[in-house]
């Protein structure tokens, strides 16, 4: 059986930076609606009054309402717990007056890092923010090292800047990695890359759930032959660029998110500097989670992404994540991947610091690597267990036992700090 564990959060997972000036949301919300709410407010520690209110309007904005007889005083309660800023929200209307008392979650958190696999380990330290100066913004810094590398990265995100329509997030990321390739247990192929990265997205909010956003990316990236294989790579950087759409209409409960929620991403490289094929690709996710059976939660997760280039070096890197469980972290190398994966999760223990759930998952991907012809086939089994923190944002602790009969065979991941 092979077991792999991971404690705290892979730098890849997490998003963040703000940048730029716009309109209060408040002054762009009123003209969506001629409510004009009067806060009162308890328990906020951190969390600015101004934030507070700038939620709100957005939150009436939501509800599409003209008159206070209308306004849905649950969804806006369930509005302010969407923010994962806080693990209660009691509210009552007077119009115009709305009070509201809050019991914050704990939002500095800081996520110590440890990856244990067969042959590889990796041990780290993240402080991450989630609501960055009281206002709702996101922040990171962190870094790791271990057998197959090491990695300092810094990120920032502003969902709304200065509470307004516009979003951002700026990302910088330095590294050295080794890549290994497995057909089922054994690696037969690797490389090791040095890496150096720059991002930048500004986004605009057309309503609460759409938004499009323009990504641009600089790449420095310096290869070495990894011994005991002979795969040599020619150093190059690149700039790339895209837009990126994401549709989220989602209502957040502690251990899952109802609702769904779509992210596609297209882009290319506009420079590159050595003389091969610029890449072109497109990601696009899709997740659908529903409250099924009085508290059960089945959760869908779907996986579409594809290049323009045989090149190794830009091929995706799969593995440990979700529709690819029971591969080793990054051993497929993909041109284009096709993945489904299905959770379903029963709440089983409700205590004082959160709620264990338990329950069947199944994946299947269909990939063709960058040098094959032919498509090849995973497909992961088993039953996971989590538990959801309340006081922390922060999803929690969980465990995969599974088998994958394409890769790993029998498997058990361990986590915290998963899907943040």
């Amino acid at each position: 059986m092979n077991v792999i564990t991971n404690i705290g959060l892979p730098a890849g997972i997490i998003t963040a930076l703000a940048l730029l000036a716009t309109p209060s949301m408040a002054d762009s919300l009123e003209s969506q609606h001629t409510l004009e709410p009067q806060l009162t407010v308890q328990g906020n520690q951190k969390t600015k009054l101004s934030y507070l209110k700038a939620k709100v309007n957005e939150c009436l904005e939501e509800q599409s309402v003209l008159q206070w007889a209308d306004v849905d005083s649950d969804e806006l309660q369930q509005c302010l717990l969407d923010t994962r800023l806080f693990s209660e929200v009691q509210l009552s209307i007077n119009a115009p007056v709305v009070s509201i008392t809050v019991k914050e979650r704990w939002t500095i958190i800081p996520i110590p890092y440890v990856s244990v696999q067969s042959d590889s380990s990796r041990y780290g330290f993240f402080l991450f923010d989630s609501n960055f100066l009281g206002r709702g913004k996101q922040a990171v810094i962190g870094a790791s090292t271990g057998t197959r590398g090491n990695t300092f990265f810094t990120l920032y995100r502003d969902p709304a800047i200065f509470y307004g329509k516009w979003t951002g997030v700026v990302k910088y990321r330095q590294g050295q990695e080794d890549y290994l390739r497995y057909q089922k247990e054994t690696e037969f192929d690797g490389y090791s890359e040095k890496t150096n990265n720059g991002e930048l997205r500004l986004g605009y909010k057309f309503s609460p759930w759409i938004e499009a956003a323009l990504q641009v990316e600089f790449t420095r990236r310096r290869f070495d032959v990894l011994e005991p294989y002979t795969l040599s790579l020619q150093d190059y950087s690149y700039v790339y660029l895209g837009p990126f759409f994401t549709y989220e209409h989602t209502d957040f409960h502690f251990y899952f998110l109802q609702g769904n929620k779509l992210r596609l991403e297209l882009g290319s490289q506009v420079y590159r500097s050595d003389d091969a094929k610029q890449l072109a690709q497109y990601q696009l996710v899709y997740d659908w989670q529903h409250a099924v059976y009085k508290k059960n939660a089945l959760q869908l997760h779907l996986q579409s992404l594809a290049n323009n280039t045989d090149d190794v070096r830009d091929s995706f890197k799969l593995g440990g994540n979700l529709g690819f469980r029971g591969v080793e972290s990054a051993g497929i190398w993909a041109k284009q991947a096709h993945s489904a994966s299905l959770d379903y999760k029963i709440p089983f223990l409700d205590v004082k610091y959160g709620t264990w759930t338990i329950g069947p998952f199944i994946d299947y991907a269909q990939f063709k690597s960058f040098d094959a012809t032919n498509n090849q086939e995973s497909t992961a089994y088993g039953i996971s267990a989590f538990m959801f923190l309340k006081k922390i944002a922060l999803p929690g602790i969980g465990i995969n036992v599974g088998h994958n009969d394409n890769y790993l065979g029998d498997f058990v991941s361990v986590s915290i700090g998963f899907a943040l």
